[in-house]
């Protein structure tokens, strides 16, 4: 994500020179603020939400250097009859600046997992995103698998931020090609040198506005997609690339234009402050407006940071400059070693100075290894001294064979990911017997009275009748302790059933962010829940359902519109909808029991988010609420069980409930004792009284 500043040129012909850019420090400081900004991002660093735009600052910037580059080479031997550039050149700088950096980071996250740093989901992850990662096509790939439930529960791959590294090297390919054939155009029909220039411009003007357009319109339906894609962030690098082409001959100006620059420069570092602070990947303004004003912004400081003033003189400052120097290998390095040193592997995990302490630690074994990375492999292999030409034609295959055969080698005899997190057919009902008991009956002969017969007595209370078959309907927290509540029901001669669905709730309507846009990995849940629900009941005949989700404290899109949890409207909508599963779920002549959600807690893959838990303590009481006044349903203080007191701890009873990811029953000890917990309630239930 570093670019090598542009060579010496020579005059076009009918024009000036282009000026000579040479090396700026002041722009070593803007990866220096890009890089920061995704640092404090990644940290979780509160009031920097929107701190992932460093890498749009990036993309501009790239994008400017690399046209400068093409540019002045080009000018070097443009005249009325040719120039051209040299791809051959250029792609093998391009290679030996970034290829090495970036293999050896895929190589020591390989390594990582083999000495045990990742966890099960983040080794399947490594084995897809290796060769992708390898070949430059990573944000392809993560396109094309889709966003499923199952990983956004899981702890991201440590490959993960390779997406943008992939939409740089794609543009390297082809912007010369695409550059070199414009201009080749605007030769053969006879155009001058400068007018060759303009044509140019235009056209990757216009493809710019293609890619702006793009975005915002595949991200009305695939947030994902418009991230991730090449096409859709194009016009990020695009107005660098035009940028190049606005100061290719003149660079540094005087007077008003130098003050017009700086003024750019002052007002774009503030705008993107603010953005900084209030973007968030989920903003609906952020395709394109967000990713085209930082863009935007950012050409202004590269504007400025060119100029003598405040601008490059605040970027320029030794340490800031250090920083920049080091920035790519700081990006590569920086995720797996926030995902590595996590605050369960640390024991920072107590919040307060912990976390202050954790990130200190995170960002100190960043600085050093890329710092050590940037000295005895970038730099060496940048300036050739390590490998020739030949030898490299020969390492990179060999490297590129080791990478993926020790990726094949510790991702070798993976467990499937959890039964829990794993796609169903819709309806699929599982069923777990009670041992068939025989009840015998005695007859009894009663002696003749001998006395007349008392006035009867008013008709007995009728006997408890308690479940004998339970099903259970959720998400995937439910499908967590389905094996365990189902053994532990059938201990009790109690049949039991299961349809819980992972990735869907036990409501209709299209669950969304914070901003309102449906979440693409539930939108197939809408209409299938009616049909799991309606089958799960026919085919299993039970007396009483158990429900538990944890989908319905989020906001949700009915009919159009965006309801927010914590609101009279939700609370009126999700009366309705729990009102029509109810409906269903007792068409049969079961009861329904709801189980109120427990706090997620921090895990061993996932820290707790406190906005989750809020919104699960505006929806408990509309559940308990339900329990209260619909016939047919009752509430059971399942959060109780899980979270005994407050704030909810991860050890109830010296075992700890959800070690993995605070919200699942991933190990064997808390799900039984959850289960055992749950299943006694459960059979000393009295259906004519509930």
């Amino acid at each position: 994500m570093q670019v090598d500043p542009a060579g010496p040129t020579t005059r076009i012909a009918g024009g000036p020179a282009p000026e000579p850019l040479g090396h700026v420090p002041a722009l070593d400081g803007l990866r220096a603020f890009a890089v920061a900004a995704v640092l404090l991002f990644h940290g979780g660093i509160s009031g920097l939400d929107g701190g992932f735009l460093g890498v749009s600052v990036f993309f501009t910037l790239s994008g400017f250097l690399i046209t400068s580059l093409l540019l002045r080479e080009w000018a070097a031997t443009a005249d009325d009859e040719g120039g051209g550039i040299d791809l051959r050149r250029f792609w093998s700088r391009r290679f030996r600046r970034l290829l090495a950096a970036s293999w050896l980071t895929m190589g020591l996250v390989v390594v990582m997992g083999a000495l045990g740093a990742w966890d099960e989901s983040q080794l399947r992850d490594l084995r897809g995103d290796v060769p992708w990662a390898i070949v430059e096509l990573v944000n392809w790939h993560f396109i094309a698998q889709g966003t499923s439930y199952g990983a956004s529960q899981s702890p991201p791959s440590p490959l993960e931020h390779f997406w943008s590294l992939a939409i740089e090297q794609q543009f390297y390919l082809l912007l010369p090609v695409l550059l070199m054939g414009v201009l080749a155009i605007g030769r053969r029909r006879g155009a001058a040198v400068g007018s060759r220039l303009r044509t140019a411009a235009l056209v990757l003007a216009g493809l710019a506005v293609a890619s702006a357009v793009a975005n915002g319109v595949v991200a009305r339906t695939a947030i994902d997609r418009a991230y991730f894609g090449t096409d859709t962030r194009a016009a990020e690098l695009l107005i660098g690339v035009l940028l190049a082409f606005g100061l290719l001959r003149r660079v540094r100006f005087d007077g008003a234009a130098r003050r017009v620059a700086v003024a750019a420069g002052v007002a774009g570092t503030a705008v993107l402050l603010v953005l900084f602070h209030v973007a968030e990947l989920t903003s609906p303004w952020l395709y394109p407006w967000g990713l085209l004003l930082t863009a935007a912004c950012t050409a202004g400081l590269v504007a400025a940071s060119v100029q003598t003033g405040p601008v490059s003189t605040v970027l320029a400052v030794a340490p800031v400059v250090a920083l920049g120097r080091i920035s790519y290998g700081v990006y590569l390095l920086h995720w797996p070693v926030f995902l590595w040193l996590t605050p369960a592997r640390t024991g920072l995990d107590g919040g307060g100075a912990d976390t202050a302490l954790l990130f200190a630690l995170r960002i100190g074994v960043t600085l050093a290894t890329a710092a050590a990375m940037f000295r005895w492999v970038e730099m060496p292999v940048r300036t050739g001294g390590r490998i020739t030409a030949r030898q490299a034609r020969v390492a990179i295959p060999c490297a590129a064979v080791v990478l993926v055969l020790g990726d094949l080698w510790v991702t070798r005899d993976l467990p499937p990911p959890p039964d829990y997190l794993q796609p169903r057919e819709a309806g699929d009902v599982d069923v777990m017997e009670a041992p068939t008991t025989t009840t015998t009956t005695v007859p009894t002969t009663l002696p003749a009275p001998t006395a007349p017969a008392p006035t009867p007595a008013p008709p007995p209370t009728p006997p408890p009748r308690h479940p004998t078959r339970v099903l259970l309907v959720g998400d995937s927290v439910a499908a967590s302790m389905e094996d365990s509540l189902g053994a532990a029901l059938n201990d009790r001669g109690i049949s039991f059933a299961t349809s819980a669905a992972p990735g869907c709730g036990v409501v209709t309507g299209d669950p969304a962010d914070a901003q309102g846009n449906v979440l693409s990995i539930t939108t197939a849940c809408n209409t299938a829940i009616p049909d799991i629900q309606r089958r799960a009941v026919r085919e299993v005949r039970p007396d009483l359902v158990v429900v538990l989700s944890t989908w319905e404290t989020g906001d949700r899109v009915v009919d159009g519109r965006w309801y927010q949890v914590g609101t009279p409207e939700t609370d009126a909508l999700l009366r309705r909808l729990y009102g029509e599963s109810v409906q269903r779920l007792t068409a049969g002549g079961a009861r329904v029991l709801l189980l109120t959600i427990p706090d997620i807690v921090d895990g061993a893959t996932k820290q707790a988010d406190p906005d989750v838990n809020r919104r699960a303590a505006l929806v408990n009481p509309l559940l308990t609420d339900l329990g209260a006044t619909v016939p047919g349903v009752d509430t059971l203080g399942f959060d109780r069980i899980v979270c005994p007191t407050t704030p909810c701890p991860t050890h109830v009873e010296g075992i700890e409930l959800r070690p993995r990811d605070g919200r699942h029953f991933d190990e064997a000890p808390g799900r039984a004792f959850v289960t055992q917990r749950l299943a006694d309630q459960i059979a000393a239930l009295d259906l004519n009284a509930v």
